[in-house]
């Protein structure tokens, strides 16, 4: 995954998910990241 501020890049399945979280966490914080993942039983 790269970030570049306004640009967050990733490739295959799993970095996706991983972008996706962070992205979350960017916008809403790491609480709602981390619950977001545990709601997918991704962590």
């Amino acid at each position: 995954m790269v970030d570049d501020g306004d640009i967050v890049t990733s490739a295959r399945i799993s970095a996706g998910i991983d972008a996706s979280l962070h992205i979350v966490g960017r916008l809403f914080g790491e609480r709602l990241a981390r619950r977001t993942a545990r709601q997918m039983e991704y962590v």
